[in-house]
């Protein structure tokens, strides 16, 4: 974390053998409030490096099994997929719908370019798998807020 250009550095851990392509390492910026969270998180753990690790400061390995049990109690899950239906687990809750939806919502706001540099993506076509057309009222919104 870069608190002075709020970023976050995406890179690899060998201590935790975690690994990026070589082309995905990259800064993303982080909004404003999850910055003051995370500040206020640091002060509560000082000395903590995970913020979603183990007791024992070690990578969780079971993010999606904690993901589906927090929707589930959450009582977000949708009741009609195979996963509701037979594991009482929702399809809908994934670990890479949080990356699903932190690139379409960036690329509401800004330029395809930018937000292919964000995701880590090579070629700009996986960014474009994104791009989902807006509701009617979310464009209304934006063609109003253009200065003509």
């Amino acid at each position: 974390m870069n608190w002075e250009t709020r970023t976050l550095r995406v890179r690899a851990k060998p201590q935790w053998k975690f690994t990026v392509k070589t082309w995905e390492q990259r800064e993303v910026p982080v909004p404003t409030d999850v910055l003051e969270a995370l500040r206020e998180w640091q002060e509560k753990w000082p000395g903590q490096t995970l913020i979603l690790g183990t007791k024992q400061q070690k990578p969780n390995t079971k993010l999606l099994r904690t993901l589906k049990h927090v929707a589930k109690r959450a009582g977000l899950n949708c009741g009609r997929c195979d996963g509701c239906l037979e594991r009482k687990e929702c399809e809908e809750f994934t670990l890479h719908r949080f990356r699903r939806t932190y690139i379409t919502k960036t690329l509401r706001v800004t330029d395809l370019r930018t937000v292919q540099a964000y995701a880590g993506h090579k070629d700009i076509a996986s960014t474009m798998r994104y791009l989902t057309p807006q509701a009617a009222t979310e464009a209304q919104d934006a063609i109003n807020a253009i200065q003509w």
